[in-house]
């Protein structure tokens, strides 16, 4: 059994939690869970932590899917802050990212130095530079209005690098060229 202080306990303190996403980090021992705020789950202590960035500027408001890169900086599709907040390796806050316009971000994925998020309220996947959190294009739209996104709420990659979408609106899985 395992508790959310971290002390070993007969369960998660008589609680139930919602998980909304899990992602291994590349710390080999630990997960990365989404609850009302980060968890991180470390494997070979069998605890849960808070993410230690996730307070004050770092404070999160319904963290729903996090990415993660291979240097251990984390994105998190932040529903409650309308952002996309960055924590780095260490595992403290960074900044946010969010374009100039209202927004629901409910996903993040990444690909070449982009972040790919899934944006429900817009019906699109806003594309940004990872490094600047430029806002670079929106994916989505084009073509005849039976082709585009009606509510997004996952994005991802395959192998050969084609962006797939789930899209809850159309009850679509939708393949993009980026």
């Amino acid at each position: 059994p395992f508790s959310t202080s971290g002390a070993k306990d007969d369960g998660i303190a008589g609680r139930y939690v919602r998980v909304t996403a899990t992602k291994l980090a590349p710390r080999k021992d630990d997960f990365i869970f989404a609850l009302a705020e980060l968890q991180v789950f470390d494997l070979a202590g069998k605890k849960f932590v808070p993410l230690a960035g996730s307070e004050g500027e770092g404070l999160l408001q319904q963290p729903l899917n996090i990415a993660i890169d291979a240097g251990g900086t984390k994105y998190v599709a932040g529903v409650g802050r309308s952002q996309i907040v960055v924590f780095g390796p260490d595992d403290h806050y960074q900044r946010a990212i969010a374009p100039s316009t209202t927004w629901r971000p409910v996903d993040v994925a990444l690909f070449e130095g982009r972040l790919y998020v899934a944006d429900y309220e817009n019906r699109v996947v806003q594309v940004f530079d990872k490094r600047s959190g430029e806002l670079l294009k929106a994916i989505g739209t084009a073509g005849e209005p039976i082709d585009h996104l009606d509510r997004p709420t996952n994005v991802a990659f395959d192998p050969q690098g084609y962006l797939w979408v789930t899209d809850f609106g159309r009850f679509q899985i939708v393949e993009f060229d980026r």
